[in-house]
């Protein structure tokens, strides 16, 4: 499995040397982690834990090594932004998701996690933001957002204007869950439906990697007679896909249930961990994920590798990534698009 890891450069942290002065202890960013969902080949959850050394990486097409340390995701503060699509979802489903998402808390939201509410009805977009994911503060931030819903369904004739721009909402909410902390993840409920967006799916999934998020979707449109996704919904699993993430079947009989595996699958995530490359090169770079000896669903998401500046590269001291163990970079790989800024 492909992901995207993106090079950003750091700032200069060097001073002018004086003779006589203390010396100064610089530090740089080496580490990097990569967040990694491994299903059965049905996505399914795998039986048991995958060992360590059964996990390899490669960059660019570059030798396959071994990440320095893997572990799952587990109680790591997650950062979850939850898209609520009005136009799609059954109203049956919307009148019961607030406490759908209440639901969640504590068992598999934790006090530590953050959670934004974000409403797509006609031409708007409400939301409540960053709130901790407490059973009655989650059900609240869920019927604030989707108040201009409730008080439409409740006028006979309520003007509604369909040409909302999904795919430039969802950009919107990637840039501002691009600035909190913790494990990003945005879940999508809606059948991938776009109405003109000034961003393309390149845009949104470029944004995504760049960022570090990983996107998730809840298609409402089913369950239906066509076992096929529509041309919309296909684009949607491709954004989620490419971030790390996947499409799940919503319904109204089995919304709890999916919510409930979505924000499983998140924590059984695999976090690989690895030094940073030692020739990273700005642009996007491709990272594959492979498991020794097994059948699996793989799904990699991205983050920004720190590339060093010219204060690090000239310094004396620092201290090199292990060459044995740091991934390496293919340095004859085509040519690279720049990287997308949120």
């Amino acid at each position: 499995m492909a992901a995207c890891l993106c090079g950003t450069s750091l700032p200069a942290q060097d001073t002018p040397e004086q003779t006589g002065a203390t010396p100064t202890l610089h530090v740089y960013t080496n580490l990097v982690q990569i967040p990694v969902l491994v299903l059965d080949p049905w996505r399914n959850k795998l039986p048991s834990p995958i060992a360590q050394d059964r996990f390899s990486i490669s960059f660019d097409g570059g030798p396959w090594h071994r990440p320095t340390y893997a572990r799952l995701e587990a109680d790591d503060p997650i950062n979850l932004s939850i898209v609520l699509d009005a136009r799609s979802a059954q109203d049956d489903l919307l009148e019961k998701i607030d406490q759908t998402i209440a639901g969640l808390a504590p068992s598999f939201l934790h006090p530590n996690d953050r959670v934004s509410i974000y409403a797509i009805d006609c031409s708007a977009m409400d939301y409540v933001e960053d709130v901790p994911a407490e059973s009655r503060q989650l059900k609240l931030a869920v019927d604030t957002a989707l108040s201009q819903w409730t008080a439409r369904r409740q006028k006979i004739k309520a003007a509604c204007n369909p040409e909302t721009h999904l795919w430039d909402l969802l950009a919107v909410v990637n840039d501002r869950l691009s600035t909190r902390s913790g494990r990003r993840v945005l879940l999508a409920v809606s059948d991938g439906r776009d109405r003109k967006s000034k961003h393309d799916l390149t845009d949104l999934t470029g944004k995504a990697e760049t960022a570090g998020i990983t996107i998730f979707s809840l298609d409402p449109g089913w369950p239906r007679s066509s076992k096929f996704l529509t041309p919309e919904e296909g684009k949607l699993a491709d954004a989620c896909e490419q971030t790390g993430g996947m499409m799940l079947n919503l319904s109204d009989s089995s919304a709890t249930k999916t919510m409930q595996r979505f924000t499983q699958m998140v924590r059984e995530r695999y976090i690989l961990e690895f030094p940073r490359p030692p020739n990273p090169h700005p642009g996007q770079v491709k990272i594959a994920v492979q498991i020794d000896k097994i059948n699996a669903f793989i799904r990699a998401s991205s983050t920004g590798v720190p590339l060093p500046n010219q204060a690090e590269r000239a310094g004396s001291s620092a201290i090199l990534p292990q060459q044995q163990i740091a991934p390496q970079v293919e340095t004859a790989s085509p040519e690279h698009v720049p990287c997308l800024r949120p």
